[in-house]
């Protein structure tokens, strides 16, 4: 069978590897002359540094396997998580976020009555008064009280996402929260049972963060080397159609037929894709708003000015709604630079920053980097808003009836890698169902 693939980031190319180890035949069709989508790597000299994606977790076993498929399975770096501390920064001060029941407990962000109102959340309700569609900021109060929101919770996602969890759909923007919820009763108990059943050191909430020793960029080359030829850059797709059987569109001077087509884009793209074949489908699509995101890369030298918050942190600011990362010691302790990333999310596409990361930064440090690097990306991640679970229902919905059509998407599978490994894992049983 022949399988288009239209995008070439990572789900597109993940897509593309997956059919092509299950028999078919595949071509894959970029607009742009890049590959990779969120995926973006840089240099600071012989070290590579990330403007996307950052890496993946040793529990993303979907991903891990793709790596180890294109070669990169002996050539992963792991993170060293002793070195990395959590700060929020809020209006007056810096506090260390509790990453564990005991750290809550002796919190400074919450008072007395607070933090054994949040240490009661498995008796605040049952677990099945989780909601299929109810705000981030409602389960919070639900579940860990409202001075958890307003001290915690609020900046968290504000500092990661750029949203309001008033916006946010739970279920959609953090699945994890009603799954654990629901398996174990509450969430610090589900929380501390994963926990326990992990071993080695951990990262983060859910295992080792993972890069290539060449960065992350490594893994898109891998999985174009492995494609062999199928893909085609500065191929825009337009002019999609239909025809019994086949599926027809037009990618630069190319007339297509495939008898499986893949759409691995933002949705926003999606339905500007299928707004002619199918005005239900692309109406739902376009319901689903982006967030854009630009990222700053600074690179400090190792023993100039002093480090602000030690070796390794992650800064969660809710006013510049920018997350910073220090990697100059998370995997490459020997590095001779101090590496922070910086990533503001803007609401709006198009929307020009209002304030300057560069100069906080050089205030920060006393004095300007040595080299910086910047990237904007206009569809950077789906809003997860309320609705977003029926908008996806109906998405569904309308696929049933367009045989041979399959759409992997950060809105539609999860924002992270994994979710879109996984996605694309399943997809050569789904098309064997149809050739069947």
């Amino acid at each position: 069978m022949r399988a288009a693939i239209i995008g070439g980031g990572f789900s597109g190319l993940a897509a593309a590897l997956r059919l092509k180890r299950a028999g078919f035949e595949v071509a894959v069709y970029e607009a742009s002359g890049r590959l990779g989508g969120r995926v973006r790597s840089a240099r600071c000299e012989s070290i590579p540094l990330e403007l996307g994606v950052e890496g993946f977790l040793d529990t993303d076993l979907a991903t891990l396997e793709l790596a180890r498929d294109v070669g990169l399975g002996g050539d992963l770096l792991f993170a060293k998580p002793q070195r990395v501390e959590y700060l929020l920064g809020l209006a007056d001060r810096l506090a260390p976020l509790p990453m564990n029941p005991k750290a809550l407990l002796a919190s400074p962000l919450l008072s007395l009555p607070g933090r054994l109102r949040a240490l009661g959340e498995p008796l605040a309700s049952p677990p099945t008064a989780e909601g299929a569609s109810e705000s981030v900021a409602a389960w919070a109060t639900r579940r860990l009280g409202p001075e958890a929101l307003t001290q915690i919770i609020r900046p968290v996602v504000r500092a990661l996402t750029g949203d309001d969890p008033e916006a946010l759909e739970a279920q959609s923007a953090y699945p994890a929260l009603r799954r654990l919820t629901l398996a174990h009763g509450g969430y610090l108990r589900g929380a501390l049972a994963q926990r326990r059943q992990r071993t080695g050191p951990l990262f983060g909430p859910g295992g080792r963060l993972i890069t290539p020793r060449e960065g992350m960029s490594d893994l898109i080359e891998g999985l174009y080397r492995a494609l062999n030829g199928a893909v085609h850059l500065n191929a825009p797709a337009r002019g999609l159609t239909r025809h019994r059987n086949d599926w027809g569109f037009q990618a630069g001077d190319e007339r297509v037929y495939a008898d499986l087509l893949v759409l691995a884009l933002p949705a926003p793209s999606m339905a500007a894709l299928l707004a002619p074949l199918d005005a239900a489908l692309a109406e739902a699509l376009a319901e689903i708003r982006y967030m854009a995101a630009e990222r700053l890369a600074l690179a400090f030298p190792q023993g100039g000015a002093p480090q602000p918050f030690g070796a390794a942190a992650a800064l969660l600011d809710d006013e510049g709604l920018h997350r910073v990362d220090f990697y100059g010691a998370l995997f490459r302790p020997q590095a001779p630079w101090t590496l922070v990333h910086a990533l503001r999310h803007i609401p709006e596409p198009r929307l020009k920053p209002a304030t300057s990361m560069l100069e906080a930064w050089r205030a920060r440090f006393g004095g300007p980097p040595a080299q910086t690097w910047s990237w904007r990306f206009e569809l950077a991640r789906p809003r997860f808003e309320l609705g977003h679970a029926e908008r996806v229902a109906r998405v569904a919905a309308r696929l049933d009836a367009l045989d041979g059509l399959h759409l992997i998407s950060d809105a539609l599978n999860g924002a992270r890698l994994e979710d879109l490994a996984q996605a694309a894992e399943a997809l050569p049983a789904a098309a064997m169902r149809l050739e069947r």
